[in-house]
């Protein structure tokens, strides 16, 4: 809980910064690039969450990897967290400045789970009941579960909304059991 806090701190305070230089679609951009460079990299992870190498080595090594690919800000951002031992707090400001993003561009990030590829007409009907329930514009993310049988789940957050068949099947298995 302590780690989420200092994370949303970190985050709310390059936010107001890179509103008033308006470039929080640069900023986002660095934040997706450095979170997708740490998720895909052990070596990263690995880097990010050891206490034996020292500050200047993982300056160093961020300063290779991410000088000439992200803005200033979020460079000078990077080596503040290392400064201060909080560089495995990166992934979590990533997370909440991308929440914080979302907000202000009045964005709502969504996941459509199917059992096969949806098509075009049917994910177009989704967005928008979604966008016209919610008052936002929809980010969709797709996946393919092959569980779900039939139907959809929609996720929005902590809420799903569940129509797959797998769901229903397991309703009617539950009230021949009882």
């Amino acid at each position: 809980m302590i780690t989420a806090k200092a994370a949303h701190r970190y985050a709310e305070a390059i936010f107001p910064l890179a509103k008033e230089q308006n470039n929080l679609d640069e900023i986002m951009q660095d934040f997706n690039l450095i979170h997708r460079a740490i998720t895909s990299s052990a070596d990263l992870r690995i880097l990010v969450a050891s206490p034996v190498i020292s500050q200047q080595n993982k300056k160093n090594i961020f300063h290779d990897i991410f000088k000439n690919k992200i803005s200033n800000l979020t460079f000078d951002l990077l080596n503040l967290m290392i400064e201060k031992n909080r560089e495995n707090l990166i992934l979590d400001v990533c997370s909440r400045f991308e929440v914080l993003y979302n907000k202000e561009k009045n964005l709502l990030p969504i996941i459509i789970k199917s059992a096969n590829e949806l098509p075009e007409e049917i994910k177009k009907s989704i967005i928008a009941k979604v966008e016209s329930i919610s008052g936002k514009k929809i980010l969709p993310s797709y996946k393919i579960d092959s569980s779900i049988i039939s139907g959809v789940i929609i996720q929005i957050n902590d809420w799903v909304y569940d129509v797959s068949l797998a769901r229903k099947l397991e309703i009617i298995h539950k009230r021949l059991i009882s």
